[in-house]
């Protein structure tokens, strides 16, 4: 089977939560023994590259109608912006879609009024948001490969993506509140990332893929997200045992689970009191091995939803035979 993944952005230059979930199932695609090849219409920077065995094309908007049909895909996998173009191109030449779908808006709610062969959302309550969906669909949540984030952790307070939507004025002001205490602020992949370099007690890492580095740098992670579909990056920290603080979104509630962390987002004196209280050794070593627990959790489950979602992009092709 030949797959196409055909997206507007991708790793490793653009590492947010939807373009890394999508090379995690191209390369669990590729590993069934699958042809995979990726169609970037944006991010223009290279020519083309491989990245862990699956080869990247990068192509202008008004190429890659063309390119996809030379690759002769008996299938394409897509997301976001270009759900549209991969519609059009089953309309001209009959070839099969899979998207997934990670928000619970508009543009997701008309994606999924197209034919696609295939809908995968994130998580259980965006599926159940779009419960009235009529097509074929299923949940696989953003895998995480345990062995590429294991490490020791540090003992910085951290936030990923230094924006307004990700909490960073929450972020800064307990780096004033605790002013004895380490505080790593990550540059995020999208966004524009205010970065503030004034306070003794705050150091800023540079946008990556190498998320391994960051947990081995960090003893708590801060979420206090407005939105998050998941929360790919909690995930990632727990495999480490690192407790995660979060605003109670309902993706948070869903990947942290009944026993996390969480605080409101507008009630800095919460996130002080929830932060402070990790500092006690009983406390910290409880969450740890809650984290550790429920990241073993996630991970058991993703091997499950992996191959569920290689079964279910197989039979695609079936159907179309």
């Amino acid at each position: 089977m030949r797959v196409v993944v055909l997206v507007n952005r991708y790793v490793p230059e653009y590492n947010a939560g939807s373009e890394v979930t999508m090379h995690r199932l191209a390369r669990a695609l590729a590993g069934a023994g699958h042809e995979v090849e990726v169609v970037v219409t944006w991010h223009l920077s290279r020519h083309g590259y491989h990245l862990d065995g699956i080869p990247v094309h990068q192509v202008s908007e008004r190429d890659a109608d063309d390119r996809i049909v030379q690759l002769s895909p008996d299938v394409i996998l897509t997301q976001y912006d270009e759900i549209a173009r991969a519609a059009w191109l089953r309309a001209q030449y009959g070839i099969p879609w899979v998207q997934l779908i990670h928000k619970d808006d508009e543009n997701s709610r008309a994606a999924l009024r197209l034919s696609a062969a295939l809908s995968v959302f994130n998580t259980h309550w965006i599926a159940e948001t779009f419960a009235d969906h009529p097509g074929r669909s299923l949940v696989v949540h953003p895998p995480v490969n345990a062995d590429e984030h294991r490490t020791r952790p540090g003992n910085a307070t951290t936030l990923v993506n230094l924006i307004p939507d990700k909490g960073v004025e929450v972020f800064y002001a307990l780096a004033d509140r605790f002013p004895g205490r380490a505080f790593l602020g990550v540059v995020g992949g999208y966004g524009r990332q205010d970065i503030r370099t004034d306070r003794p007690n705050l150091r800023i890492h540079p946008h990556g893929p190498a998320m391994r580095e960051v947990w081995g740098q960090t003893r708590v992670v801060l979420m206090p997200s407005l939105h998050e579909s998941y929360g790919l990056v909690a995930v990632e920290a727990m495999v480490s045992g690192i407790p995660v603080i979060a605003h109670p979104t309902p993706g948070l509630r869903e990947a942290l689970g009944p026993g996390g962390l969480f605080a409101d987002r507008n009630d800095l004196d919460a996130w002080a009191a929830a932060l402070a209280a990790l500092d006690a050794a009983d406390r910290y070593e409880a969450a740890s091995r809650y984290a550790l627990a429920r990241a073993r959790e996630i991970t058991a489950e993703n091997t499950a939803e992996l191959a569920a979602f290689v079964s279910a992009v197989e039979s695609v092709i079936e159907d179309r035979q």
